[in-house]
Protein backbone atom coordinates (compact mmCIF):
# COMPACT_ATOMS: atom_id res chain seq x y z
CA UNK A 1 0.00 0.00 0.00
CA UNK A 2 1.80 2.92 1.16
CA UNK A 3 0.46 5.94 -0.60
CA UNK A 4 -2.12 4.10 -2.73
CA UNK A 5 -4.14 3.62 0.46
CA UNK A 6 -6.22 6.52 -0.62
CA UNK A 7 -7.01 5.97 -4.12
CA UNK A 8 -6.69 8.03 -7.29
CA UNK A 9 -3.71 8.34 -9.65
CA UNK A 10 -2.10 11.72 -9.95
CA UNK A 11 0.14 11.98 -12.98
CA UNK A 12 2.79 14.41 -11.84
CA UNK A 13 5.32 15.63 -14.43
CA UNK A 14 8.65 14.07 -13.62
CA UNK A 15 7.52 12.28 -10.45
CA UNK A 16 4.99 9.70 -11.59
CA UNK A 17 3.54 9.28 -8.11
CA UNK A 18 0.50 7.24 -7.22
CA UNK A 19 -1.29 8.90 -4.34
CA UNK A 20 -4.49 8.35 -2.51
CA UNK A 21 -7.45 10.62 -2.71
CA UNK A 22 -7.94 11.60 0.25
CA UNK A 23 -5.71 11.73 11.46
CA UNK A 24 -7.63 13.68 11.78
CA UNK A 25 -7.69 15.77 14.86
CA UNK A 26 -7.10 19.47 14.84
CA UNK A 27 -3.60 18.97 16.17
CA UNK A 28 -0.72 16.89 14.83
CA UNK A 29 1.93 17.33 17.53
CA UNK A 30 0.48 17.53 21.02
CA UNK A 31 1.80 20.45 23.08
CA UNK A 32 0.43 19.37 26.46
CA UNK A 33 -1.91 22.38 26.62
CA UNK A 34 -5.22 20.86 27.54
CA UNK A 35 -8.23 22.63 29.02
CA UNK A 36 -7.49 25.81 27.07
CA UNK A 37 -9.04 27.53 24.07
CA UNK A 38 -6.38 27.83 21.38
CA UNK A 39 -5.90 29.05 17.81
CA UNK A 40 -3.12 27.55 15.72
CA UNK A 41 -1.66 28.02 12.26
CA UNK A 42 0.57 25.26 10.84
CA UNK A 43 2.64 25.17 7.67
CA UNK A 44 3.92 21.79 6.43
CA UNK A 45 6.40 21.46 3.55
CA UNK A 46 7.03 17.92 2.19
CA UNK A 47 10.34 17.29 0.41
CA UNK A 48 10.25 14.63 -2.30
CA UNK A 49 13.07 12.40 -3.51
CA UNK A 50 13.21 14.30 -6.81
CA UNK A 51 11.82 17.59 -5.60
CA UNK A 52 10.48 19.58 -8.53
CA UNK A 53 8.18 21.68 -6.38
CA UNK A 54 8.81 25.36 -5.71
CA UNK A 55 9.96 26.42 -2.26
CA UNK A 56 6.56 27.68 -1.13
CA UNK A 57 4.59 24.57 -2.11
CA UNK A 58 3.08 23.56 1.22
CA UNK A 59 0.01 22.59 3.20
CA UNK A 60 -1.54 24.92 5.76
CA UNK A 61 -3.84 24.04 8.65
CA UNK A 62 -5.75 26.70 10.58
CA UNK A 63 -7.20 25.09 13.69
CA UNK A 64 -9.22 26.19 16.65
CA UNK A 65 -9.98 24.51 19.97
CA UNK A 66 -12.80 26.09 21.97
CA UNK A 67 -13.11 24.94 25.57
CA UNK A 68 -16.87 24.54 26.17
CA UNK A 69 -16.68 23.22 29.73
CA UNK A 70 -13.75 22.05 31.90
CA UNK A 71 -14.24 18.58 30.34
CA UNK A 72 -15.42 19.25 26.79
CA UNK A 73 -14.17 21.16 23.73
CA UNK A 74 -15.12 21.92 20.14
CA UNK A 75 -12.45 21.35 17.44
CA UNK A 76 -12.41 22.99 13.99
CA UNK A 77 -9.69 22.70 11.31
CA UNK A 78 -9.49 24.41 7.91
CA UNK A 79 -6.80 22.92 5.56
CA UNK A 80 -5.35 24.65 2.52
CA UNK A 81 -2.95 23.26 -0.11
CA UNK A 82 -0.60 25.06 -2.49
CA UNK A 83 1.40 23.23 -5.15
CA UNK A 84 3.59 24.51 -7.97
CA UNK A 85 6.26 22.79 -10.07
CA UNK A 86 9.50 24.60 -10.83
CA UNK A 87 10.06 25.86 -14.36
CA UNK A 88 12.56 23.83 -16.40
CA UNK A 89 15.36 25.89 -17.90
CA UNK A 90 15.68 25.73 -21.66
CA UNK A 91 12.06 24.65 -22.12
CA UNK A 92 8.69 26.37 -22.27
CA UNK A 93 7.46 24.35 -19.27
CA UNK A 94 6.23 26.89 -16.74
CA UNK A 95 3.18 25.45 -14.94
CA UNK A 96 0.70 27.52 -13.03
CA UNK A 97 0.35 27.17 -9.28
CA UNK A 98 -2.61 25.19 -7.96
CA UNK A 99 -4.50 25.87 -4.75
CA UNK A 100 -7.39 24.23 -2.95
CA UNK A 101 -9.16 24.35 0.37
CA UNK A 102 -9.13 20.96 2.01
CA UNK A 103 -11.91 19.15 3.82
CA UNK A 104 -12.92 21.13 6.91
CA UNK A 105 -12.93 19.12 10.13
CA UNK A 106 -15.38 19.59 12.99
CA UNK A 107 -15.00 17.49 16.13
CA UNK A 108 -16.15 17.23 19.72
CA UNK A 109 -13.89 16.16 22.58
CA UNK A 110 -15.07 14.85 25.94
CA UNK A 111 -12.86 14.13 28.93
CA UNK A 112 -13.79 11.25 31.23
CA UNK A 113 -13.99 12.67 34.73
CA UNK A 114 -10.64 13.66 36.18
CA UNK A 115 -8.77 10.89 34.34
CA UNK A 116 -6.46 11.84 31.42
CA UNK A 117 -8.72 9.95 28.99
CA UNK A 118 -10.51 11.75 26.15
CA UNK A 119 -13.02 10.68 23.51
CA UNK A 120 -13.14 12.53 20.21
CA UNK A 121 -15.85 12.30 17.56
CA UNK A 122 -15.63 14.23 14.31
CA UNK A 123 -16.09 14.39 10.55
CA UNK A 124 -14.80 16.28 7.52
CA UNK A 125 -16.92 18.12 4.97
CA UNK A 126 -16.01 17.05 1.37
CA UNK A 127 -14.84 20.40 -0.02
CA UNK A 128 -11.51 19.64 -1.71
CA UNK A 129 -11.11 20.41 -5.43
CA UNK A 130 -9.58 17.18 -6.73
CA UNK A 131 -8.76 18.81 -10.08
CA UNK A 132 -6.06 20.78 -8.25
CA UNK A 133 -3.91 17.64 -8.07
CA UNK A 134 -0.61 19.40 -7.28
CA UNK A 135 -2.14 21.09 -4.24
CA UNK A 136 -3.78 17.79 -3.21
CA UNK A 137 -0.49 15.90 -3.55
CA UNK A 138 1.34 18.35 -1.30
CA UNK A 139 -1.51 18.20 1.21
CA UNK A 140 -1.81 14.41 1.27
CA UNK A 141 1.92 13.87 1.82
CA UNK A 142 2.30 16.61 4.43
CA UNK A 143 0.93 14.56 7.34
CA UNK A 144 0.11 10.85 7.53
CA UNK A 145 -2.35 11.59 10.32
CA UNK A 146 -4.39 13.99 8.21
CA UNK A 147 -4.42 12.56 4.69
CA UNK A 148 -8.20 12.79 4.66
CA UNK A 149 -7.86 16.56 4.69
CA UNK A 150 -7.29 16.41 0.92
CA UNK A 151 -9.27 13.30 -0.07
CA UNK A 152 -12.20 13.42 -2.49
CA UNK A 153 -15.58 11.70 -2.90
CA UNK A 154 -15.87 10.69 0.74
CA UNK A 155 -16.93 11.91 4.16
CA UNK A 156 -14.40 10.70 6.77
CA UNK A 157 -15.89 10.11 10.23
CA UNK A 158 -13.71 9.21 13.21
CA UNK A 159 -14.15 8.02 16.78
CA UNK A 160 -10.90 8.22 18.76
CA UNK A 161 -9.82 7.68 22.32
CA UNK A 162 -6.65 9.29 23.68
CA UNK A 163 -4.60 9.27 26.86
CA UNK A 164 -2.75 12.53 27.45
CA UNK A 165 -0.72 13.01 30.61
CA UNK A 166 1.88 15.45 31.90
CA UNK A 167 3.61 14.05 34.97
CA UNK A 168 5.18 16.00 37.84
CA UNK A 169 8.71 15.24 36.63
CA UNK A 170 7.95 16.83 33.24
CA UNK A 171 7.47 13.60 31.28
CA UNK A 172 4.74 13.75 28.62
CA UNK A 173 2.82 10.73 27.35
CA UNK A 174 0.31 10.74 24.51
CA UNK A 175 -1.50 7.65 23.19
CA UNK A 176 -4.34 7.72 20.68
CA UNK A 177 -6.23 5.28 18.50
CA UNK A 178 -9.54 4.39 16.92
CA UNK A 179 -11.41 3.84 13.65
CA UNK A 180 -11.83 6.28 10.78
CA UNK A 181 -14.67 5.38 8.39
CA UNK A 182 -14.83 6.75 4.84
CA UNK A 183 -18.46 7.19 3.78
CA UNK A 184 -18.50 7.27 -0.06
CA UNK A 185 -20.28 10.00 -2.01
CA UNK A 186 -20.63 11.01 -5.68
CA UNK A 187 -18.77 8.55 -7.94
CA UNK A 188 -17.17 6.61 -5.13
CA UNK A 189 -18.97 3.46 -3.98
CA UNK A 190 -16.47 1.73 -1.68
CA UNK A 191 -16.68 2.47 2.03
CA UNK A 192 -13.37 2.00 3.83
CA UNK A 193 -12.34 1.58 7.44
CA UNK A 194 -8.94 2.86 8.57
CA UNK A 195 -7.39 2.05 11.95
CA UNK A 196 -5.43 4.98 13.41
CA UNK A 197 -2.83 4.67 16.16
CA UNK A 198 -0.24 7.02 17.59
CA UNK A 199 2.19 7.11 20.52
CA UNK A 200 4.29 10.10 21.60
CA UNK A 201 6.73 10.53 24.48
CA UNK A 202 8.33 13.79 25.51
CA UNK A 203 9.53 16.15 28.20
CA UNK A 204 8.53 19.67 29.22
CA UNK A 205 10.17 22.03 31.67
CA UNK A 206 9.19 25.62 32.33
CA UNK A 207 8.30 27.01 28.88
CA UNK A 208 10.23 24.49 26.75
CA UNK A 209 8.99 21.14 25.49
CA UNK A 210 10.00 18.36 23.12
CA UNK A 211 8.00 15.37 21.89
CA UNK A 212 8.61 12.45 19.53
CA UNK A 213 6.68 9.39 18.47
CA UNK A 214 5.29 7.09 15.80
CA UNK A 215 1.95 7.22 13.99
CA UNK A 216 0.35 4.47 11.93
CA UNK A 217 -2.72 3.94 9.78
CA UNK A 218 -4.00 0.51 8.76
CA UNK A 219 -6.53 -0.29 6.04
CA UNK A 220 -8.89 -2.68 7.85
CA UNK A 221 -11.57 -3.14 5.20
CA UNK A 222 -9.36 -4.86 2.59
CA UNK A 223 -7.88 -8.36 2.60
CA UNK A 224 -4.20 -7.42 2.30
CA UNK A 225 -0.93 -8.41 3.93
CA UNK A 226 0.37 -6.34 6.84
CA UNK A 227 2.98 -4.49 4.78
CA UNK A 228 0.43 -3.62 2.10
CA UNK A 229 -2.21 -2.33 4.48
CA UNK A 230 -0.15 -0.31 6.98
CA UNK A 231 1.84 2.94 6.88
CA UNK A 232 4.16 4.25 9.60
CA UNK A 233 5.58 7.70 10.18
CA UNK A 234 8.03 9.09 12.74
CA UNK A 235 7.40 12.60 13.99
CA UNK A 236 8.99 15.02 16.44
CA UNK A 237 8.30 18.52 17.63
CA UNK A 238 9.85 21.17 19.84
CA UNK A 239 8.21 24.33 21.19
CA UNK A 240 8.84 27.31 23.44
CA UNK A 241 6.23 29.42 25.19
CA UNK A 242 6.31 33.21 24.96
CA UNK A 243 3.41 34.14 27.20
CA UNK A 244 0.26 33.37 25.21
CA UNK A 245 2.23 32.58 22.02
CA UNK A 246 3.70 29.11 21.45
CA UNK A 247 5.82 28.71 18.28
CA UNK A 248 6.90 25.17 17.38
CA UNK A 249 9.01 23.30 14.85
CA UNK A 250 8.06 19.86 13.52
CA UNK A 251 9.67 17.15 11.40
CA UNK A 252 8.16 13.97 9.97
CA UNK A 253 9.94 11.06 8.32
CA UNK A 254 8.25 8.08 6.61
CA UNK A 255 9.33 4.73 8.03
CA UNK A 256 8.13 2.48 5.20
CA UNK A 257 10.67 1.84 2.46
CA UNK A 258 8.16 2.41 -0.34
CA UNK A 259 7.23 5.78 1.14
CA UNK A 260 10.88 6.75 1.58
CA UNK A 261 11.43 6.09 -2.14
CA UNK A 262 9.05 8.99 -2.80
CA UNK A 263 9.04 11.26 0.24
CA UNK A 264 12.15 12.34 2.15
CA UNK A 265 10.97 14.49 5.04
CA UNK A 266 8.27 16.94 6.02
CA UNK A 267 9.32 20.11 7.82
CA UNK A 268 6.72 22.18 9.61
CA UNK A 269 6.29 25.33 11.63
CA UNK A 270 3.34 26.33 13.76
CA UNK A 271 2.32 29.10 16.09
CA UNK A 272 -0.41 28.79 18.69
CA UNK A 273 -2.23 31.53 20.57
CA UNK A 274 -3.86 30.73 23.89
CA UNK A 275 -7.17 32.50 24.34
CA UNK A 276 -7.61 31.99 28.07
Amino acid sequence: MKLPLIGSSLGLAGLGLIVSSGMLTAQSVWHAQEDQSTLRLEMMRPTFDDDNFTTFSSAWFATGRMQLTPRSALLVEVPFGYGELSAIEGTSFNPEAQTTFGNIYVGYEQRLGDAPLFFEFGARAPLVDEDQFLACLVGITSDLNRQESFGSDMVPVNALVSYRARFDDGVLLFLRGGPNVWIPIDDRNDAEVIGLAEAQLGYAIDRFGILAGVASRTLLSEDLGFDDRTNFQFGAGVWYEFGQLVPALQVRVPIDEEMRDVLDTVIGFSISVRLN
